[in-house]
């Protein structure tokens, strides 16, 4: 069974998202939406595309994502839908997209131009209600992606950075922080390559391997694990390491191969 997955910065206090689902059920009245999530950080379209890309290849396939998190809503900017590895998405073309994309391989891009889809009177301020979620039921009720305007060669991509992959070591930064404070890494398990992980160096400190629960940080500054999206992780055991640590985005997490 298909779905039809939200992710926007919209939060929950007011009725934005409500709004969204409000207008896909009216036009795709069997439609399940799932919420992917409303508390991406304002405006913040790289932890949008990072949450995107760690939930998406858990959907069934056919399913549909609608994203939103658009400051550029009512500039030039186009709406692009994006169709590959047996998945449809709809969002801003600003970058949202780029590490779906990378991690689906091969995808066709259109640009969102039908108007015949959208709602009857589009807004300047909220494309999410106008267009993402009416072009997003729309495809959950089989409309092909065709016909919601010309197919294109490009989008726009952001420059996420890129793990160094030595013979010992493999160099990365914290590219996100959870809820509960965690540093997240680019460096993921399949950088390893079936090669135990040996010391994790963080601000010229130490750890020794990697915990297999955060109870096992217990006592510590600081500890690493793989979490469930298989990224390396920092996390201080019952605190939020962001905040223990003044640690954030941008900083360098370095891992040593035995």
């Amino acid at each position: 069974m298909a779905l039809l997955g939200l992710l926007t910065d919209f939060g929950t206090q007011d009725a934005f998202a409500g709004i969204m689902k409000a207008v896909i059920y009216s036009l795709s009245p069997g439609a399940t939406v799932v919420d992917i999530s409303h508390g991406v950080p304002p405006r913040d379209v790289a932890a949008g595309a990072l949450m995107l890309e760690s939930a998406f290849p858990y959907f069934p396939g056919g399913s549909v994502f609608a994203a939103v998190i658009d400051p550029g809503v009512g500039t030039s900017r186009q709406a692009l839908l994006m169709e590959g590895g047996g998945y449809f998405f709809v969002a801003p073309d600003n970058g949202l997209l780029t590490l779906a994309a990378r991690r689906i391989g091969t995808v066709k891009l259109y640009s969102v131009t039908c108007g015949k889809y959208f709602l009857p009177a589009v807004s300047s301020t909220f494309h999410g209600r106008d267009i993402f979620a009416p072009v997003a039921a729309y495809l959950l009720n089989g409309v092909s992606p065709g016909e919601f305007g010309e197919e294109i060669r490009e989008m726009v991509t952001l420059p996420f950075p890129e793990v160094t992959c030595g013979e010992e070591r493999l160099e990365g930064e914290i590219v996100a922080i959870d809820r509960f404070g965690n540093l997240i890494s680019n460096i993921r398990v399949e950088h390893l390559k079936g090669r135990p992980l040996r010391t994790v160096l963080f601000r010229h400190q130490r750890h020794e391997g990697v915990a297999c629960s955060y109870e096992e940080g217990g006592g510590k500054p600081w500890s690493a694990l793989f979490n469930s999206s298989g990224a390396l992780e920092l996390f201080v055991y019952g605190a939020s390491a962001s905040e223990a640590l003044c640690a954030g985005r941008g900083e360098a997490v370095t891992a040593e191969l035995a």
